[in-house]
């Protein structure tokens, strides 16, 4: 990794980046083994009491390895989250969704764009569209009340839609909703 480090070295003495910068190398042990670390440079030389660079650095095997198990873990949730014959939508308590699957998108009709940006208002608009009776919703505020009250006594309302389904919304903990067209 010494052209990564050689070229921020270039970067930093040309002023051609922030003051402080931290890139992620391997370096070689002793042993032979690369070990990765994290190398944080700080710019001082503009500083007439240092005029020099302060460089930190630290083992992160540990973070890689972490990253690689959560890497994993969130590839068999998003297999799982896909393979299922039901429509999810993850939506945490402020209101932004945090997972969704193709299933949900297709059962509802909901375009790529409103679920790609995350934003549950894009969604919500998307669904009402459905409702065979928009106007007898449940209010937005009092969402994630109803999501409580379903969560603490297993029994969800249901709702029209003009498809002639039922919609059954079972929630999955405190953020998560999944909802099942019957």
């Amino acid at each position: 990794d010494r052209p990564i480090v050689a070229q921020l070295l270039s970067k930093i003495g040309t002023g051609g980046c922030e003051q402080s910068v931290t890139v992620d190398v391997r370096l070689r042990h002793r042993s032979g083994l690369a070990v990765p670390f994290a190398l944080t440079f700080v710019n001082l030389l503009d500083d007439p009491t240092v005029e020099g660079l302060i460089v930190s650095c630290h083992d992160i095997t540990d973070r890689l390895l972490v990253e690689e198990d959560l890497r994993q873990a969130n590839s068999l949730l998003s297999a799982a989250l896909q393979s299922t014959s039901d429509g999810i939508l993850v939506v945490n308590l402020l209101g932004r969704i945090t997972s969704f699957n193709d299933t949900y998108a297709s059962l509802w009709r909901v375009p790529e764009e409103a679920l790609t940006s995350l934003d549950d208002s894009r969604v919500m608009d998307a669904v009402l569209e459905q409702l065979a009776d928009p106007e007898a919703r449940v209010p937005y505020t009092e969402w994630s009340e109803l999501l409580e009250d379903c969560a603490q006594s297993w029994h969800c309302p249901e709702f029209g839609l003009r498809l002639g389904m039922i919609q059954n919304l079972n929630v999955l903990g405190p953020i998560g909703l999944v909802a099942r067209l019957t």
